[in-house]
């Protein structure tokens, strides 16, 4: 049997960085009592005794004895490099494929599917350590082949335009806001046992809307039109309201457009093809963007919609001249340098749409 190595060491020199941390004299003086007999209980007692270790186990005593009986050594058996992964270098490729072709299926479908005999937080660690995170899906509008080509075809049409063309670019859209607006997530500071209070609840479901009309130049926000005050008990837009609308606020405050010193936006709403809309815009010879279908993303006037959704996030209202009031205070305090830095981002935004390929973009 190997000498034992029982030379007594001062207890300050046993000491570690760690407090859990056996010495080798300590390892040693274990195996000397336990090749004299002693149990593991009155091993781990004696050498904790001599040692000031009291909370020295048996079953410490245990598994220094098995390693000496299995190598007939106490030096510690441990990697710099660590414990091996479990996942070698084929899987953790096919995993990153798998993630690839189908990022919105779970780590258990990827596991079954690939025949992966590996724990769930161990493949989600793998995947960490490849930069591939689990984020939430942004929420976006299905785009249909033919729209997706013509989105690109009015990318590649107007890359060339600079913030120059832009600035003479009016842009106009309508909108509805409810009067339960649960935009976004709402945080409350409450009291804990305040939980279901009135003031302390977002109000969701059914709710009546408002629809407005609106408009933006380079210059700030234009006028902010109610919907239903166009004809008593309409609250929708169609072909004839819209006209309406062209008729009464546009012209009066863009007069420039007229001289085709501007130029008209509007998306492909029907009340905007509407044959009579067409015949005003015609007759006023104001020129026109030919817009492309399903591309809100951009329509800077879209983000202004959005803001002011997000300033009124949480708020409900009793009827809709209370919206309605609100929706004027907020639509006035939309500054021209916000206007401005959505005309900014223009150009840029063509450029994303044609990297794109006409399909999504971030805005």
């Amino acid at each position: 049997m190997k000498q034992l190595k029982l030379e007594r060491a001062p207890i300050e020199e046993l000491k570690t960085d760690s407090p859990h941390f056996l010495s080798e004299q300590i390892k040693w003086m274990i195996i000397h009592y336990k090749t004299k007999g002693h149990s593991n209980k009155q091993t781990a007692c004696l050498v904790g005794k001599e040692y000031n270790r009291p909370s020295l186990s048996h079953q410490t005593v245990k598994t220094i004895w098995n390693k000496y009986l299995k190598t007939n050594g106490v030096d510690h058996q441990w990697s710099e490099l660590g414990r091996p992964s479990v996942l070698g270098e084929t899987d953790l490729e096919r995993l990153e494929e798998y993630f690839k072709k189908n990022p919105k299926d779970s780590i258990e479908e990827a596991r079954i599917a690939l025949q992966i005999d590996c724990s769930r937080p161990t493949i989600n660690k793998a995947l960490l350590e490849r930069g591939f995170r689990a984020y939430r899906a942004p929420k976006k509008f299905y785009i249909s082949p033919i729209n997706i080509s013509k989105r690109l075809d009015f990318a590649n049409q107007f890359e060339c335009m600079t913030l120059n063309y832009w600035k003479k670019v009016i842009f106009s859209d309508e909108s509805s806001f409810a009067l339960y607006n649960s935009n976004g997530r709402t945080l409350v500071r409450r009291l804990q046992d305040h939980k279901f209070h009135t003031k302390n609840v977002q109000m969701q479901g059914q709710s009546q809307t408002l629809m407005v009309w609106g408009i933006i130049s380079f210059n700030g926000i234009g006028p902010l039109v109610r919907v239903d005050r166009i004809e008593e008990g309409e609250a929708t837009l169609n072909g004839e309201r819209y006209l309406t609308i062209l008729k009464r606020y546009f012209l009066r405050n863009y007069t420039n457009l007229t001289l085709q010193k501007m130029i008209f936006q509007q998306d492909n709403a029907p009340a905007h093809r509407y044959h009579k809309v067409q015949s005003y815009l015609e007759d006023k010879k104001i020129k026109k963007i030919n817009w492309p279908p399903q591309s809100p993303d951009m329509n800077l006037i879209e983000s202004v919609w959005n803001e002011l959704k997000f300033r009124l996030r949480g708020k409900v209202y009793r009827n809709k001249n209370k919206l309605w009031n609100d929706l004027q205070r907020e639509w006035k305090l939309i500054s021209k340098e916000y206007i401005r830095n959505l005309y900014y981002s223009l150009p840029q935004r063509i450029v994303k749409l044609k990297h794109a390929k006409g399909k999504h973009t971030k805005y």
